[in-house]
């Protein structure tokens, strides 16, 4: 039985972001009467999207994306300037481009990725989330600055939201 529920939740966890997407979609297609026809046109285009996620009456994040373009195959997306909130740990992540993997969840941002806390910020050529694991990690560099230091490494993960490690040519200055 306990076995059921979780995977009933993990289940519901994973399809929650594609529906929510599907109904942006279905919205967005009736909102505009004015048709657009395209014989090269195989994929879809959102522009000018916000999604706020909730756990029950909590919100648990907000993402603003300027273009999601949906992949033929259905379970991706690709995003373009983006700006993912999450309120819990006042934490804003923006990005130039990202992929959205609709069947995992899983959220890779790039080119100019930023990150921002109530204490430090952070920057990377590159992002991976992983909401199913609550990891993001960074396989490209990574630089974080506080008010007192300045840490660099090749490689770093912020892990459950509570730990945060550098590793690979790590160098720190303290001030």
């Amino acid at each position: 039985m306990i076995k059921f529920i979780m995977s009933a939740k993990r289940l519901l966890l994973l399809l929650l972001p594609a529906v929510t997407i599907f109904l942006l979609l279905l919205i967005l297609t009736f909102r505009d009467r004015t048709p657009v026809y395209s014989a090269k046109m195989q994929r879809s285009v959102i522009k000018d999207v916000t999604v706020y996620h909730f756990r029950g009456e909590s919100l648990q994040w907000r993402a603003r994306i300027d273009e999601a373009i949906l992949a033929e195959n259905g379970r991706d997306a690709y995003l373009r300037k983006i700006s993912l909130f999450y309120p819990e740990k006042k934490l804003t992540l923006l990005s130039e481009d990202g992929y959205y993997n609709m069947k995992d969840g899983d959220i890779r941002l790039s080119r100019h990725v930023r990150g921002k806390t109530e204490d430090f910020v952070f920057m990377s050529p590159e992002l991976l989330y992983m909401p199913s694991k609550r990891i993001i990690t960074a396989s490209k560099g990574l630089e974080v600055k506080g008010k007192n230091f300045t840490i660099e490494g090749d490689h770093g993960r912020i892990i459950k939201s509570r730990t945060l490690e550098v590793e690979g040519n790590v160098k720190a200055t303290f001030y």
